[in-house]
């Protein structure tokens, strides 16, 4: 296996800590191994008057995580709001999950590419320094999260195995329309969608590289003419895809906390309501505003150039990083990948309206659509229940081209 080294950064996306502690204190579950718990025990933190008797890790089957509070922070998180072994010990002395937090590491062909994790409120917000600035220290972090690496590519779908260079065509294919400013932000989005779709014909499989570039080439120009004359017309889906999306809905909302489970009858409460799809939305967190399924339901209009802009850098970010298949989606061959990234598009702008509407407004603002971004992305990828073959079985129905078409253009317009 070779040596990994880093791809090509999402320059356009900034991040940097402002130690605000929202993590610690959020819904982050951090793995611990055992080199890690043995070193943060000689730290000697049971000798602290607040520490001692208290558990410094949860089990879970074969994995350790670090503890949290009963109001939901880190154990190990200050009065200050700041990482107590961070102070005394510095950076190396914390997790390593902690340590790269909110970068995502993955393989894409013969390299590694940075992934951002949206539910930190300074990504989600474009805030901060460029990424490209840390590009060090990166580097300096790639090879304790990424010693070796196998340098195959992740398959374009089922039998079908292509290098690293082709796939990335269709990924710049992809972020050509995804960047296309002449068009707006649905339109884009169902241009990428139309293309996805188009890509699953048998002929694409006989054609080398040369081959390739001319077919994308023809499908873009067709695809771009007909999102530039797309009327986006609401269609509603019937009760089936509107049920499953509900249930999707219920996916991205809901957190399980490893000291705190959802107690099962809270759950079936919830999977009822979000199955009716009638009255009140359930409450999925503790914190959330009352609104009704109905409110979501009408014409909002395409999100304005200020909801759009994180809109686009979201799945910018993804596309670029390969966070959409692979390692980074359970799994999933690239083209079905692709298909469920498409799906976060109508469940962020959901999750906007919601919070619009919990704040008594009828039309989005950026800070709706952050909001729903920290939702989505806390779960999407990155939730085991996502990986359970019922709920894959729901994604691929979601993502059928007419269901996941007429759900972006109900949401985003």
């Amino acid at each position: 296996m070779a040596k990994p080294h880093l791809g090509e950064l999402p320059v356009f996306q900034n991040y940097d800590c402002c130690g605000c502690g929202a993590c610690c204190r959020g819904n982050l579950a951090i793995s611990v191994t055992d080199e890690e718990a043995e070193r943060i025990v000689a730290q000697g933190w049971e000798r602290e008057p607040d520490l001692a008797g208290r558990r410094f890790f949860l089990e879970r089957g074969t994995q350790r995580f670090l503890a949290h509070r009963d109001d939901g922070a880190c154990v190990f998180l200050g009065a200050d709001g700041h990482c107590r072994i961070h102070a005394r010990f510095g950076s190396e002395g914390k997790p390593l999950g902690c340590r790269y937090f909110p970068h995502v590491f993955l393989p894409a062909g013969g390299e590694i590419r940075v992934d951002l994790r949206f539910e930190c409120h300074r990504v989600a917000a474009n805030l901060g320094e460029p990424i490209a600035a840390q590009r060090a220290y990166l580097e300096a972090m790639l090879p304790l999260i990424v010693p070796r690496l196998d340098p195959e590519p992740t398959p374009l779908m089922t039998g079908v195995s292509w290098p690293q260079s082709r796939l990335d065509r269709i990924t710049e294919a992809m972020l050509t329309l995804l960047l296309d400013e002449e068009l707006n932000v649905t339109q884009r989005v169902c241009a990428c969608i139309n293309l996805t779709a188009a890509l699953h014909h048998p002929s694409l499989m006989e054609k080398d590289a040369a081959g390739l570039d001319a077919l994308l080439a023809r499908a873009l120009a067709m695809v771009s003419e007909a999102a530039a004359r797309d009327p986006l017309h609401r269609a509603r889906l019937g009760s089936g895809p509107r049920t499953m999306f509900r249930h999707q809905i219920a996916l991205y909302g809901r957190v399980d906390r490893l000291a705190e489970p959802t107690p099962w009858t809270r759950r079936l409460r919830q999977a009822l309501a979000m199955t009716w799809g009638r009255g009140r939305v359930p409450s999925l967190r503790r914190d959330w505003p009352r609104v009704r399924f109905a409110d979501l339901e009408g014409a909002w209009g395409v999100p304005d150039a200020a909801c759009a802009e994180p809109l686009v850098r979201f799945l910018h970010v993804k596309l670029q990083s390969q966070a959409f298949c692979g390692l980074g989606f359970f799994g999933y061959l690239y083209l079905s990948g692709l298909e469920a990234l498409w799906i976060t598009y109508p469940a962020i702008l959901w999750f906007a309206r919601f919070f619009a509407r919990g704040a008594g407004r009828e039309s989005l603002e950026a800070e709706d659509v952050h909001q729903a971004l920290r939702v989505v992305d806390h779960r999407h990828g990155r939730s085991e229940q996502m990986a359970l073959p019922g709920e894959q079985a729901r994604l691929r129905a979601l993502c059928e081209r007419e269901v996941l078409r007429a759900l972006a253009v109900w949401y985003g317009t």
